[in-house]
């Protein structure tokens, strides 16, 4: 009898492996998926900054400019340790169609971007704790910073720019 309660120990620590393995691996994806959104967004943002440039818009790209210069170095250790890389070729021509987009049609560009955060920054906060605390407490940050944005381009596709820009520069000034 005394074997049973030994075999379902082992059975429940075998399930937690598998548990805090899943969640391991959704933390990688997610990291990945958001080194490749913080590529785009560090090349779309300058241009769209360097674009609108003397106007309440143009301050708030330059916010976000310097959100994204913020998290670069908060990004690549974590990035290093899972040995990723956000970019490519396939975010180069991504970002310069965004780019053009954007130039267009700014508002249609300003709502598909601040429905897509939304949407985006849930699937992130659907995205389990891994079970290192230094890469738990890295997904804790990369939503925040998440939802930052999220409210931003809210405020930003409702034409609100300068509260947007207050968003991004409150967020980098508190961090």
């Amino acid at each position: 009898m005394r074997r049973i309660p030994t075999l379902f120990a082992a059975l429940g620590l075998a399930l937690a492996s598998l548990g805090s393995q899943a969640a391991d691996d959704a933390f990688r994806a997610a990291l990945a998926r958001e080194l490749d959104n913080r590529a785009l967004a560090g090349q779309v943002v300058g241009a769209l900054a360097g674009h609108h440039r003397g106007t309440p818009q143009g301050r708030f790209w330059a916010a976000y400019v310097a959100l994204e210069r913020y998290n670069a170095p908060r990004y690549a250790p974590v990035a290093a340790r899972h040995g990723l890389s956000g970019g490519g070729w396939w975010i180069t021509l991504k970002a310069r169609g965004s780019i053009l987009f954007a130039r267009l049609f700014p508002e249609r560009f300003l709502a598909m971007l601040a429905e897509g955060t939304g949407k985006y920054l849930a699937g992130l906060r659907a995205v389990a704790p891994p079970a290192d605390a230094g890469d738990a407490a890295f997904l804790r940050y990369m939503i925040e910073q998440e939802r930052v944005q999220a409210d931003a381009l809210a405020h930003a596709a409702a034409q609100r720019f300068e509260v947007a820009a207050e968003a991004l520069e409150g967020f980098v000034a508190r961090e």
